[in-house]
């Protein structure tokens, strides 16, 4: 477990105990499937929702718990529709991102619901945020601070002190209404974005890292190339050196709250319409993948059902309908073949479009999810210690690898499959150059 520096660790909490989480005051292991999550936006749970989490193995229900939503009348705060959700979510086991957003009309009539900018508005919103913190404090409940306040969810535009001025009495008062909150933020828009860039330096200025307990944010990519989620791998290495000009840890945690890819997104238009969701399965599991490499305890897939067509909402692992979607069966594969294990390496000596990355599960055998951003190709994998290697395809298709002098040949392509090294161990895994046809 990753303990969080601001928050004691509590003694076991018997009021809605997770059987994957069983403290409060600290984030899950980056591990499969403890980090995983999903968000849910524009629609309510119901048994069918829950039953095929529970298949699949989500964590974390991400969701937004408005200001609005609590105090419908100024000053009074009302938690029926909240306490419902909660108890629902521990009923299944599940954890909750809670967004703390938005604005108020009564408190900031100009700025309704994208944004705080006043003295009477920041202390409105610090008493919300104190009050759930409050009412539920005992729960498996990680709060976030906004959503993308970057970009147009705070108006008339985005303003970095703006927001820190919000979150820092926010976040005194949620410290003083619970010590062992957990708190992530500050939730904005992609990582690499220069403007997002600009907006996380005002925010280190202002010491948030010293304030909450992880720094979180949505890795969508450039317009038009949302899909390729291994550029997140560099963005990270830069946001890290740009906090450690500030004094902050290089293990300081990242929290990915949301990624997601539409069906119909602009770069798949290009291929057939029959290969858009497969293409959107193969960018979301990558961009789990890539989570664990980053070693995040948190990783939300936006979102668990698509939406109405209005909303160009065809990003979820469910269909309209509730239909299951190739996305979720290849989350599916992804969680049961790498179920319990945690990221070791990724293994060098083949090219920089190649991911033969290693991670070892509780008994210590040796697993691999490996795929390329490039054209199919083959490449060899040296193993030592075990002649018995299963693969499985992104979707779950299983065959046996024959071990050749020590070695297997693997066909890799833009969609994860995973080997299973039956008695391997992570040493035995031995390097060797990739080949292309």
């Amino acid at each position: 477990m990753v303990t969080l520096p601001r928050c004691a660790i509590a003694a076991i909490i018997a009021c809605v105990a997770l059987a994957h989480w069983a403290r409060a005051g600290e984030l899950p292991e980056s591990r499969v499937p403890d980090s995983f999550g999903v968000n849910i936006s524009g629609h309510e749970l119901i048994d069918e929702d829950f039953a095929k989490m529970k298949a699949l193995g989500v964590r974390w229900v991400r969701r937004g718990i408005s200001w609005e939503s609590i105090e419908k009348t100024k000053g009074e705060h009302d938690f029926t529709a909240a306490d419902a959700f909660v108890k629902r979510l521990g009923e299944h086991d599940l954890g909750l991102v809670c967004v703390l957003a938005f604005g108020h009309p009564e408190y900031e009539p100009g700025m309704h619901r994208m944004g705080v900018r006043t003295p009477v508005g920041r202390k409105g919103f610090a008493n919300y945020a104190a009050a759930m913190v409050g009412r539920y404090k005992d729960r498996k409940i990680v709060f976030e601070i906004w959503n993308e306040s970057n970009s147009s969810f705070w108006k008339p535009e985005p303003n970095a002190d703006q927001y820190m001025d919000m979150l820092d009495e926010a976040v005194v008062a949620m410290r003083k209404a619970d010590p062992k909150c957990v708190i992530v933020a500050p939730s904005l828009y992609h990582i690499g974005w220069p403007k997002a860039i600009k907006w996380y330096e005002v925010c280190l200025k202002r010491d948030i890292c010293k304030k909450v307990d992880a720094f979180s944010f949505h890795s969508y990519g450039d317009r038009g190339r949302n899909a390729e989620v291994e550029r997140n791998l560099k963005w990270a290495a830069d946001l890290r050196e740009l906090m450690g000009k500030y004094g902050v840890p290089q293990d300081y945690p990242f929290v990915q709250s949301e990624y997601g890819i539409n069906q119909n997104a602009p770069e798949f238009q290009e291929k057939p319409k029959e290969q858009w969701e497969s293409l959107q399965a193969q960018s979301v599991t990558r961009n789990y993948l890539v989570c664990l490499m980053l070693q995040m305890p948190i990783n939300i897939h936006y979102e668990w059902k698509s939406r109405d067509e209005s909303t160009r909402g065809d990003k979820g692992l469910l269909n309209r309908d509730r239909t299951t979607t190739v996305a979720y069966d290849a989350f599916r594969t992804l969680l049961e073949k790498l179920d319990g294990c945690v990221f070791k390496a990724r293994l060098d000596g083949y090219g920089a479009s190649d991911f033969i990355v290693a991670f070892a599960d509780k008994q210590g055998d040796s697993r691999l999810a490996v795929w390329t951003t490039a054209a199919a190709h083959s490449v060899e994998i040296r193993i030592q210690g075990t002649d018995k290697v299963s693969m499985w395809s992104m979707t779950g298709q299983q065959r046996e690898l024959e071990v050749t002098n020590g070695k297997v040949t693997v066909e890799l392509n833009n969609g994860p499959q995973y080997l299973h090294l039956q008695g391997g161990k992570l040493g035995d895994v031995q390097r060797a150059a990739g080949r292309e046809n």
